[in-house]
């Protein structure tokens, strides 16, 4: 089965998942091409060691009009696709801004079994290839949070009309990404549940060392969806010992700095910056609790289900997060994890109180956290049933 698969910025720190699916089509025999959008920016992670057998393919789109127009006059070669993505009457805007003419141009032709899209946008992308001839086959496309939920409010008409008129499947990730997708006026019978799991082999319990204090752990983004400020705030407030290591990258993180140093809280938290998938193991092993708070924020973007709070459950950690977006899909209170109302710092603070104040409810937490993903979100499970929903759309497609 030849796959095409849709990114946007490729390889990427938090596209484990992406990797994970990879993976699983090449070890069942898959042709995999990756159509990316753009190369990462500064720190740029290791490569998967599959892209040995895999073409990347990248868009790399200038974002001004002017540029996007220069760079099509200067390297026009005449391709079909390209002369039926400037049809304003087919393709609206994205033919008159030239983006649908970019793709066209910039990236190959191909014709495939599946064409798998990871967020909405880049669903949208590869439907509009299709219908300008650039690629051929069914378009499956993988919804997450933010682009269910913020992504369509920054546009006065409806973005995700093509995609839901033109494609073929849609997962998503939680339950209320499937109820969402439906009220945005997308048919119930196109759209199922795909859990992003983990592996529970390689995400296990450790030896963990006890040292003096506790050691608090979070693996994110540091933006403003994540939660961070709010759980800071909620440390600040608690009389015990502990460490707070902070593992990722992102635009808050010289706010959040400057925001410890005014909590007073700067000797306790360790900004660790972004980590290999090896390394968060390792860190998940060592600590003794995970946090993460995600909440709506000020644009409105919504977490999905994050995939570090199913590998730090899996490693057996007792975690700490919040009632937001599909959350309670993988934690239930007090059973397999604590739970707060998001934004809400004391309700933060008295979760995080609840867990560093006995180590044996930590422990059994962790225990059942374990349980929990391996019931419900292993990863084997779930690429399985996307291969297996693969091969059948493909039989569908070709009849």
């Amino acid at each position: 089965m030849k796959t095409a698969v849709f990114v946007g910025e490729y390889p990427g720190y938090s596209l484990t998942f992406v990797d994970a699916q990879i993976r699983a089509l090449l070890e069942d025999g898959n042709d995999v091409e990756i159509y990316a959008e753009r190369k990462p920016v500064g720190r740029v992670p290791k490569p998967p060691e599959f892209l040995t057998q895999v073409k990347v393919h990248y868009e790399l789109m200038p974002e001004s009009f002017v540029a996007r127009l220069k760079g099509l006059v200067a390297g026009w070669s005449w391709r079909w696709p390209a002369f039926r993505a400037l049809n304003p009457w087919s393709f609206g805007r994205d033919a008159i801004s030239l983006r649908s003419v970019w793709s066209a141009q910039a990236w190959p032709s191909g014709q495939y079994d599946f064409v798998l899209c990871h967020f909405g946008p880049h669903g949208r992308k590869a439907v509009l290839a299709r219908a300008a001839g650039l690629i051929e086959g069914p378009v499956v496309t993988v919804f997450h949070g933010n682009d269910l939920y913020t992504y369509p409010k920054q546009f006065r008409f409806p973005i995700y009309k093509p995609l839901i008129e033109k494609g073929d499947l849609f997962f998503c990730i939680s339950e209320r990404g499937r109820e969402q997708l439906q009220k945005m006026g997308c048919p119930g019978d196109r759209i199922e549940v795909l859990r992003m799991g983990v592996d529970t082999e390689l995400f296990c319990p450790g030896d963990r060392k006890r040292g003096e204090r506790v050691r608090i752990l979070t693996v994110a983004r540091l933006v403003e969806s994540k939660g961070i400020c709010t759980a800071m705030k909620a440390m600040a407030g608690i009389e015990f010992d502990y460490e707070w290591h902070l593992v990722g990258t992102g635009p808050m993180e010289e706010e959040l700095r400057q925001e410890a140093s005014q909590l007073g809280v700067s000797e306790r938290v360790r900004f660790r910056g972004a980590l290999s998938v090896a390394e968060v193991r390792e860190e998940l092993q060592l600590s003794d609790l995970f946090v993460l708070t995600p909440e709506e924020d000020r644009n409105g973007e919504i977490e999905g289900i994050p995939v570090a709070l199913m590998e730090a459950m899996a490693c057996e950690l007792a975690v700490v997060s919040t009632r937001h977006s599909g959350i309670e899909e993988l934690i239930e209170d007090g059973c397999s994890g604590l739970l707060a109302m998001e934004g809400d710092i004391d309700s933060v603070r008295a979760a995080i109180q609840i867990a560093l104040a006995d180590r044996g409810r930590r422990e059994a937490l962790g225990r059942a956290a374990r349980q929990k993903v391996k019931r419900d979100f292993d990863l084997t499970f779930w690429n399985r049933r996307l291969i297996d929903r693969a091969r059948e759309i493909s039989r569908e497609w070709s009849s």
